[in-house]
């Protein structure tokens, strides 16, 4: 016989002994409900018969068995009629047992709190908090609530993609590994591509020609392409200022003068710096690629004024930059097909370069990093198993001596 842990165990005098008789049972078959402890210790006795009354049937006791987790509805042990057993100054009870018997065969029926009686449940009247009728209610409220999350996210995720414009998918780039690198081959065909399609709108203040040197062309190369523009400096030994060919040490051109100038030459849009456009646009390489190839008609039901064109990729929708990128737009050095696709990985592939040229020499560094603290650590655990453990678990033996 297992006891409720408010109750001593071996001390099951302590349990109040609840004796239904003919006139009290149910279906004129006794039993007796044995594990409850009593409210008051004086009136605490081991052999006592109680009747049932309708003392125990308060409504507070109720709430007070309730809290203690005690299932008070003996409907599923078959009795005929609900059965509701008060437990007011019980105490809290957190395992208990029933013990039913009566029957001819006296055989006799256990229940668990995490058993049998997990069909047993604590039903209150029908104006009570838990009567079915408020189950009922408040599974509906919480199928409701679930549903309006559902509908709220949907909601939210429209309004962000008509504000933020659609995700753009992931694309494999090829320099994304742990160990790759950037394919130059690639930085050299989206340099054409940017020199011949974007540099008339966007400029790339932070890159200079001598960043080329080495990745994407030779030093005669770059020197070559960095004369063929104009710069103006000064001011000279009169004061004037003056123009002269480009050196290595140079930044790329600007298109336009100041801001104004651009927005004046595209009706109010500003065209950006694209030194760092991919670091600074979320989800950068895929935005940028999706930007550049994602444009489409507008849906139906979309309007877009004069002077802009749509694209789900930016934010709105609508965008006054034009498509750019067509097929055979520029013609490659090495007989690479001028593709659409082809001119977005490139330029992306560059621009990517362009926001982080350092990005190899990194992963070189951390490679390195990492295996000098390998050695390191292997150093450690040996100090720590073969030399500071002897000294940390040695003992020292004192003699005095008088």
């Amino acid at each position: 016989m297992k006891w409720a842990d408010s109750v001593d165990r071996g001390a099951p005098d302590r349990a109040t002994r609840i004796k239904i008789g003919p006139d009290d049972s149910i279906n004129s078959k006794p039993f007796v409900l044995k594990g409850f402890p009593e409210a008051d210790s004086s009136s605490s006795s081991s052999s006592s018969h109680t009747p049932l009354s309708t003392d125990l049937f308060k409504r507070d006791a109720l709430c007070s068995s309730r809290r203690s987790k005690l299932p008070l509805d003996l409907d599923a042990m078959s009795l005929g009629k609900k059965i509701r057993i008060g437990a007011e100054g019980f105490g809290k009870i957190n395992r208990f047992m029933y013990r039913i018997s009566g029957r001819k065969d006296e055989s006799k029926q256990f229940f668990g709190a995490n058993d049998s009686l997990k069909a047993a449940t604590c039903k209150i009247d029908k104006d009570g908090t838990d009567s079915a009728g408020m189950k009922s209610f408040r599974a509906l409220a919480l199928f409701g609530a679930g549903v309006s999350g559902l509908i709220g996210c949907a909601t939210i995720s429209y309004s962000d993609e008509a504000e933020h414009g659609l995700e753009s998918p992931s694309y494999p780039w090829p320099h994304k590994g742990i160990l790759s690198s950037y394919d130059h081959s690639s930085i050299r065909r989206g340099h054409k591509v940017y020199q011949e399609v974007c540099a008339s709108c966007h400029s790339m203040s932070l890159v200079s020609y001598r960043d080329l040197v080495g990745v994407a062309y030779t030093e005669e190369e770059t020197k070559a392409m960095a004369a063929e523009i104009e710069v103006v400096d000064g001011p000279n030994d009169e004061g004037e200022m003056f123009t002269r060919p480009g050196k290595l040490s140079d930044r790329f051109p600007q298109p336009y003068a100041n801001e104004a100038a651009a927005r004046f030459a595209n009706g109010g849009a500003y065209p950006p710096d694209l030194s760092l456009i991919t670091k600074a646009r979320h989800n950068g390489q895929n935005y940028v690629f999706a930007l550049l190839t994602g444009y489409r008609d507008p849906p139906a039901g979309v309007s877009i004024r004069e002077g802009l064109h749509y694209n789900p990729y930016f934010p709105g929708g609508a965008i006054a930059m034009p498509k750019m990128l067509n097929d055979g737009a520029v013609e490659y050095e090495d007989g690479t097909p001028a593709t659409e696709a082809q001119m977005g990985k490139d330029v992306v592939t560059f621009l990517s370069w362009a926001a982080e040229p350092e990005m190899e020499e990194r992963k070189l560094m951390g490679f390195k990093w990492i295996f000098v603290l390998s050695l390191a650590l292997l150093q450690a655990a040996y100090y720590r198993r073969l030399r500071w453990s002897v000294l940390k678990s040695r003992k020292l033996v004192v003699d005095v001596v008088n």
